[in-house]
């Protein structure tokens, strides 16, 4: 028995993992509405580790079921768990949710990215026009100069 609630256990700790991840996706969107672009790479990188870490709790609800599964009383047993069901079907909306969100969020953070993109190429083409100039400024000045220490050398 010990093992069927560690199976509602792990699941607990997804939903969690879950919730927390539809509230990251939630915020995104209103940032990508409001045009507030500062924080989303941070708040991406927060929505990639709560994927890794639920990965791994995958992975260790999967082993555990399994070997569950090969026991004679398994059907038996598992009905006596049914909050397992019950966060089983609230992760499956959270990340439902965040999907639908995602799936409008996604084409804003694209577009922002592209004018990003461009803006540093446009930044980029500057500061090489910048440096040439300011290095035809300084030869000029400097040829100048120099010849003026040469006429006052004289």
């Amino acid at each position: 028995m010990k093992d069927y609630q560690s199976l509602v256990d792990i699941t607990l700790n997804k939903l969690k993992l879950s919730i927390e991840f539809l509230e990251i996706t939630k915020d995104l969107k209103n940032k990508a509405n409001e045009e507030i672009f500062e924080d989303v790479d941070a708040k991406l990188d927060e929505r990639q580790e709560i994927i890794q870490t639920i990965q791994l709790l995958d992975s260790e609800f999967l082993t555990l079921f399994e070997k569950l599964k090969q026991e004679e009383d398994f059907e038996k047993n598992i009905v006596n768990y049914p909050k397992l069901s019950d966060y089983i079907t609230h992760i499956k909306d959270n990340f439902k949710q965040a999907y639908e969100i995602d799936q409008v969020i996604l084409p804003i953070l694209e577009i922002e990215l592209e004018n990003v993109k461009k803006n540093i190429k446009k930044s980029r083409n500057e500061a090489i026009v910048s440096e040439k100039y300011a290095q035809e400024s300084i030869k000029k000045m400097t040829g100048a100069s120099f010849g003026i220490f040469i006429d006052e050398m004289k």
